[in-house]
């Protein structure tokens, strides 16, 4: 009986190679875990910007039924929410059409892009993010035209 209590009495801890491999396994499922909510929120951020988009492309329409035309490029995504200083009949004016709180910023701290008219959408504007890359004209802009 005392050979077997020795045996045991070594073994009561864990080796530095096991805590080693326990620490690595540990790691690699943290790392696993932080690249998946990147690339979630990431289409988060890419399905929130589109819905905004569209959402100042509705905005655009209602103003235009109410004013007969789209904002210019110089009055920009703000005639949406005070009537420009230079239109032809003020009283046309029917907004704010955008909330008080509305975004002016996409999810990357981007302000939203205005031309009209447009030159990438059929809508007769384009209104678009320059995504999370900040370059306009890259690859991953997000806009009144992006099909997703």
């Amino acid at each position: 009986m005392k050979k077997h209590t020795k045996r045991y009495a070594r073994r009561r801890g864990f080796t530095l190679i096991e805590v080693m491999i326990v620490l690595l396994i540990m790691l690699a499922l943290a790392g696993l875990a932080v690249f998946s909510y990147t690339g979630t929120l990431e289409s988060a951020n890419r399905k929130n910007t589109l819905t905004y988009v569209k959402g100042l492309a509705s905005a655009l329409e209602l103003y235009k039924v109410g004013v007969g035309q789209y904002p210019s490029t110089e009055q920009g995504l703000g005639a949406l929410q005070e009537a420009p200083q230079d239109l032809v009949n003020p009283n046309s004016w029917a907004g704010p059409y955008l909330k008080d709180s509305a975004a002016t910023e996409d999810p990357w701290g981007n302000p939203y892009q205005y031309v009209c008219p447009g030159n990438r959408s059929r809508d007769g504007f384009d209104v678009w993010s320059i995504g999370p890359d900040r370059v306009d004209g890259s690859d991953d802009d997000l806009g009144n035209w992006t099909k997703e």
